[in-house]
């Protein structure tokens, strides 16, 4: 009895244990102690948008080395189109976790609205480095390549992501520019019928392309 009592103290001090190593962060407190608020207008400026709440929490918070803060903050400056912002926040994630691709194909994006290609070609390697088969990631990186004019990788590339996911919209505008720059018309052809019937696309880009090429499929 003693001895079983022994052992059951032994696995409940190592499970405990064992716990404590796998949560990387601790839970946020319920209660957070904070200064008494003031009335002075400099202040009320601190606080006036949502970016400078978000900056001073930053500034003041024990969790500026979370994955998961980095990222998400990253995430909500780059949907508000402060991509230089979402960059900071992007590359300090990456900086705290290499391994984790979703935060390359994040940067990739970003550089992309940024129009710096090259970064953005060596982020979505990156990327697919860690996990290559993802049709997002090479959606992304035919649509780098095209606009780096290598168009005959891109193609390969954007092939590899239709096969993967046909239902993707994108990867159809994404070889369709490319067929476009090669001068590919049988390519795009094929493709403005495919799009056609998945989507009943419409839209100028393919309205140019249909008069360009002399499209009568429709």
């Amino acid at each position: 009895m003693k001895n079983r009592t022994i052992l059951t103290i032994a696995v409940f001090i190592f499970s405990c244990d064992s716990e404590v190593k796998i949560k990387e962060y601790p839970s946020l407190p319920k209660y957070i102690q904070t200064h008494n608020r003031s009335c002075y207008s400099d202040e009320a400026e601190k606080f006036s948008n949502v970016d400078n709440m978000l900056a001073d929490l930053y500034a003041h918070s024990h969790y500026k080395d979370s994955f998961e803060l980095n990222l998400r903050l990253g995430t909500f400056y780059y949907y508000r189109k402060s991509f230089d912002t979402a960059l900071v926040y992007d590359l300090k994630a990456r900086e705290i976790n290499p391994s984790e691709p979703k935060i390359h194909f994040d940067i990739a994006l970003t550089y992309c609205e940024l129009s710096q290609w090259e970064n953005a070609l060596n982020s979505i390697n990156a990327a697919l480095s860690v996990c290559g088969d993802k049709w997002e990631y090479l959606n992304s990186k035919c649509y780098i390549l095209s606009n780096l004019d290598s168009c005959e990788q891109s193609i390969k590339v954007g092939l590899i992501s239709y096969r993967m996911q046909p239902e993707n919209k994108k990867i159809y505008g994404n070889l369709l520019d490319c067929f476009d720059k090669l001068g590919q018309r049988d390519s795009i052809i094929k493709f403005i019928d495919l799009a056609t019937q998945k989507f009943n696309l419409s839209n100028d880009i393919v309205a140019e392309l249909k008069q360009k090429y002399h499209y009568r499929g429709d």
